[in-house]
């Protein structure tokens, strides 16, 4: 073979693996793409552009879409897809929102542009039911229910061993709505309208692998003082004053166990130091008496593989300072440098555990259960 046969094997040979290579798309980078006005402006334009389907309207749709895309070395936005969809309005919608953003500030490695693949959570909360976070944790309104001190006589008091359904309201697991196990309780039969609770309450049940163990005191069909709860080896405890409603701290743990919450708990608002922990993330941080994050809040998330140590700044009033961040030591030549920790707004935000850690108290408050 001739010496230019053989330099031009060589040749496509390097052109045709080193393109590739080139034209590589990274999942994570040093510095990670960057909506023009941070997360701020991203919500923002997302609101301000986002028409909400009139068949999602109808069927009453809601939900959070996530949709994955690729953001080029010049921040052009390419190749949306939904990877976790609610219907296919609401998909499509998603789509088109990314499919007329404007460009981003690009992704770096190596002090050089790069294309990354994005994940981008778009929640979809129908109009009429928005509602702004001072209205949807205020506090609750105690002063026309006063504690009930129902007169009877002990000989009234009856003792029920046997079955049980627990019901669980609200839950977003539809798999443990009810789970029918075995109660002692007392109660008074209500001249036939039903029972009302009254004093200790034990329920146990086994759900597939789970052993489950309710107790606590009832009072006039209200749990009262501190209860406690039992599941996959982990202990749950929350305290009810006499209204029944939920007060001090608590630790409460999800029903599948993934999900710690603690703190405490004061008119239906989480508030003072705060603890959140599953098996991508961990953050800590304090809440103000109304329920809003203040100071320094901390975390450790995975994003993409990798885990990360950041931080977040509110000031006293609870507005937004410093979106999540993490700093970067430069072992060549000992300077650090800030990066932006891009995790899911939607959740693992102060203010998205304030309503999540309501609805796992509220998932263990006693409503309607059957026997």
């Amino acid at each position: 073979m001739s010496k230019i046969c053989k330099l031009l094997l060589w040749f496509f040979f390097i052109l045709f693996f080193s393109v590739p290579m080139l034209a590589q798309v990274r999942e994570i980078a040093e510095i990670m793409p960057q909506f023009e006005g941070s997360t701020n402006g991203l919500k923002k334009w997302l609101n301000e552009n986002m028409t909400y389907p009139q068949e999602a309207i109808r069927k009453k749709e809601e939900g959070r879409v996530i949709v994955k895309f690729l953001i080029t070395e010049n921040g052009t936005v390419k190749q949306p897809k939904v990877m976790s969809g609610v219907s296919s309005s609401l998909d499509a919608e998603a789509i088109r929102l990314v499919s007329i953003m404007p460009k981003w500030i690009p992704a770096s490695q190596d002090g050089q542009p790069c294309s990354v693949e994005y994940s981008l959570p778009i929640r979809f909360k129908l109009p009429e039911l928005s509602q702004n976070a001072e209205q949807a944790f205020a506090p609750e309104d105690t002063s026309a229910e006063p504690a009930m001190n129902l007169i009877y006589n002990k000989s009234d008091l009856k003792t029920y061993s046997g079955e049980f359904t627990w019901v669980f309201q609200p839950t977003v697991i539809a798999a443990y709505a009810k789970i029918k196990g075995e109660a002692k309780y007392q109660y008074i039969e209500n001249k036939g309208e039903g029972r009302i609770f009254e004093g200790p309450f034990i329920w146990w049940a086994q759900y597939g692998n789970n052993a489950y163990v309710f107790n606590g005191i009832m009072k006039n069909n209200r749990q009262v003082g501190e209860w406690k709860y039992q599941w996959d080896g982990h202990d749950s405890h929350i305290t009810f004053n006499e209204y029944g409603h939920p007060t001090g701290k608590f630790e409460v743990f999800d029903l599948r166990g993934y999900r710690q919450y603690k703190g405490s708990i004061l008119s239906g608002i989480v508030i003072d130091d705060f603890y959140y922990h599953d098996s991508d993330f961990e953050i800590w941080g304090k809440y103000n008496p109304k329920g809003k994050a203040i100071g320094e809040w901390k975390c450790r998330a995975k994003v993409r593989g990798a885990w990360y140590s950041a931080k977040c700044i509110y000031s006293d009033d609870g507005s937004l300072l410093k979106d999540w961040f993490y700093t970067k030591y430069d072992d060549r030549t000992g300077d650090t440098t800030e990066h932006r920790l891009y995790i899911d707004a939607d959740y693992y935000t102060p203010l998205g555990l304030q309503h999540y850690t309501i609805g796992k108290i509220k998932e263990l408050m006693f409503r309607d259960s059957s026997f």
